[in-house]
């Protein structure tokens, strides 16, 4: 897949973008806290997605996982959560991204 940005110490987001004619092109991320990063696939001074990672253990018990880009490629996302190994896919397009809410991506290992 592509390059890793790590989220939480413990969570890795990675991205895979398709452009029309098929060229696959991997993210680069930069990190912004331990809980957001940005990712970009062409140009670091043009960052295309922003994932945020949010404990809400006491909330529901849950990691939440939540993802906005400006693009209309095609994307596909893996976070996956280190000591487990649990990966959860995310995937939309081609077209205008639709941004992904998931309130119950990880269930908190110490709930």
């Amino acid at each position: 897949m592509s390059a890793h940005t790590m989220l939480r110490g413990a969570y890795s987001v990675s991205a895979v973008a398709t452009t029309p004619d098929g060229h696959q092109h991997e993210s680069q991320g930069i990190t912004v806290n331990e809980s957001v990063a940005l990712q970009y696939f062409f140009d670091k001074d043009n960052p295309e997605m922003l994932f945020k990672l949010l404990d809400a253990c006491a909330v529901n018990g849950h990691r939440w996982v939540f993802m906005a880009a400006i693009t209309d490629l095609a994307v596909r996302v893996a976070v996956t959560e280190s000591q487990t190994g649990t990966t959860r896919t995310y995937e939309s397009g081609p077209g205008p991204f639709q941004p992904i809410s998931d309130v119950e991506a990880f269930p908190c290992l110490d709930a």
